[in-house]
């Protein structure tokens, strides 16, 4: 098995609630309008770290290592022919989905509950859905404790938040993988718009225009079917039933993205291995809105909190953690 240089341990962050757009679990042949996800809580669980060994060797094999190049092509990144590695202007039915053109795998092995696992020789890291499909995505690294800018993602593509890394008698490192991350229609390939409130280039006949604005409240019906586009990119609690529209950002970009009196938020745990005092730049984000105290987050679906890393506080998505944000409401850990 190989492993990846001298890392000791990985830690993996599990996020029960996203605000996630396009699946980018599917294939060009899926050309259907895809819905966000809901949860529990929108604040990764920590608690699944493994405190072992977990596998850290690539899982899926070597499939040319392009994972994470800039391509244009299919060919480009199927150096081995065995058509796992695809470029995503070519293969998404959405578009792009990437301001930078860039190889990602079409499949790979999921790593055991608790670890993440490299692939494409190491180029990436295998990423789990839901849906039971994975995916090899590019890897990026950004510190702990400073806003440096992550590292590893090509051109304006976004680092989002996966887990930890610790080298041998080094400090813990934050991980991600390389996904999304346009702002503005000129930030995609040619004949793509930026889906704004997803953060992801797609085709203009595939781009749909929000009917609510960031920081309404929000439901499930909101998310739209494979027949009606969504109402705006709902962040909510399966347990508390509501939520609030939201919109992609990145953190560290001036002038932000996010509207008013809303500040980009990359929902970083504030919890051991290593707690996160300060959000690396060019972290994906969601518009989280400004708040003094839980009065005004409640009927959002949400608590009055600083986000690890963040400037100030901001509506965090869910329940406190540890105890009912309003009587009746159960906390974070509740089932929905």
């Amino acid at each position: 098995m190989r492993t990846l240089g001298r890392c000791a341990a990985i830690f993996i962050a599990a996020s029960s609630v996203t605000g996630c757009g396009s699946d980018p679990a599917a294939p060009a042949a899926d050309a259907g309008v895809d819905v966000t996800e809901v949860g529990d809580t929108a604040r990764p669980d920590t608690g699944v770290a493994d405190t072992g060994t977990p596998d850290t060797g690539s899982t899926g094999g070597d499939h040319g290592g392009t994972t994470g190049k800039p391509c244009s092509t299919n060919d480009e990144c199927d150096v081995t022919g065995d058509g796992v590695n695809m470029c995503s202007i070519d293969w998404y039915a959405l578009g792009s989905l990437y301001p930078d053109p860039v190889c990602f795998g079409t499949e790979c092995a999921p790593p055991e509950p608790g670890s993440i696992a490299a692939c494409d020789d190491g180029k990436g890291w295998c990423i789990d859905y839901e849906s039971g499909v994975t995916r090899c995505f590019a890897q990026c690294h950004f510190d702990t404790d400073r806003e440096t800018a992550a590292t590893g993602c090509i051109g304006k593509n976004a680092c989002n938040f996966h887990g930890w890394t610790k080298d041998e008698g080094g400090p813990w490192r934050g991980t991600g993988y390389c996904f999304g991350g346009c702002t503005a229609d000129a930030d995609c390939p040619s004949g793509h718009k930026c889906q704004t409130e997803w953060g992801e280039c797609v085709l203009k006949a595939k781009h749909w225009v929000a009917t609510k604005a960031v920081g309404e409240p929000c439901t499930s019906a909101d998310r739209g079917t494979s027949t009606k586009p969504p109402t705006c990119s709902c962040w909510m609690s399966i347990s508390l039933g509501k939520g609030y529209c939201t919109e992609f950002c990145k953190v560290g970009d001036s002038p932000s993205s996010c509207p008013d009196g809303f500040t980009c938020d990359a929902l970083l745990p504030d919890s051991e291995p290593a707690p996160f005092t300060a959000a690396a730049k060019g972290l994906a984000g969601v518009c989280t809105k400004n708040c003094t105290d839980d009065s005004e987050c409640v009927a959002l679906g949400a608590y009055c909190e600083r986000g690890a890393g963040m400037p100030r506080k901001t509506c965090q998505f869910g329940s406190r953690p540890g105890g009912p944000v309003d009587a009746g409401v159960g906390d974070a850990s509740d089932s929905g």
